[in-house]
């Protein structure tokens, strides 16, 4: 799924500056950026959504959980580069449940171990931030998901032929953003996400940096061209 974003001004832009001070000891270079309404920089709050899919990973108790989610995600962007995750749906518009093995889920296809998994957002809503990555002279905008209003972000997935479930959070984690012509791309990947020095997710019973997010999504608001701006 992918990233669709609302605003928590003053609390996002806390949490900015603490994970920018926190990554700038590295090479890497981030400065704050800002989202763009049909080319003019965004001054309230914009109802956004989109629709993308995110593959799952991690080996627990020897099954290789391997699991492919469709869905679609809305929430707001604002300004200063700030937005928040408020709630994920299915493809088809029902509400997935915010409580991990309980409610509405999203159902997923399998190419590992885990049959019939079912997989459940944690921790919302989620505060993120758009910066400017640098890496010498390579650049790329990014979102940086710096934390919650009062829990950590992450998933619950289960595998129902299995009998076995698990809970996975990143307390860091970053979406590589692209503008195009119809909107922004979106595209969360372990290689980047470790160019961006920021650590895999834990997962209870996985263990440590267990965790492996890839997936692409398309970020837009309606009515208007969304893009990414230093």
């Amino acid at each position: 799924m992918k990233k669709f974003y609302v605003l928590g001004l003053t609390l996002a832009a806390v949490c900015a500056i603490g994970v920018i001070s926190a990554v700038s000891a590295s090479a890497l270079t981030f400065l704050l950026a800002e989202w763009l309404e049909s080319g003019t920089g965004i001054t309230a709050t914009l109802l956004a959504e989109g629709a993308g899919e995110i593959g799952l990973g991690e080996t627990l108790d020897g099954v290789h959980i391997d699991v492919l989610c469709s869905g679609v995600g809305v929430g707001f962007i604002g300004p200063d580069g700030t937005d928040e995750i408020t709630e994920g749906l299915s493809l088809s518009g029902e509400k997935i449940s915010s409580v991990g093995l309980t409610g509405s889920a999203l159902t997923c296809t399998n190419s590992g171990d885990c049959g019939e998994p079912l997989v459940w957002s944690v921790g919302l809503p989620w505060l993120s931030v758009l910066v400017l990555m640098e890496d010498g002279t390579e650049a790329f905008f990014a979102d940086l998901t710096t934390g919650t209003k009062g829990s950590t972000p992450g998933y619950e997935v289960e595998c129902m032929s299995l009998g076995i479930a698990d809970t996975c959070t990143a307390p860091e984690s970053v979406v590589k953003i692209e503008n195009t012509a119809e909107g922004l791309d979106a595209e969360t990947s372990v290689p980047f996400t470790e160019l961006a020095g920021l650590k895999r997710g834990n997962c209870e019973v996985a263990g440590t940096e267990a965790a492996t997010l890839e997936g692409l999504g398309f970020i837009s608001v309606l009515g208007v061209t969304l893009t990414a701006s230093e």
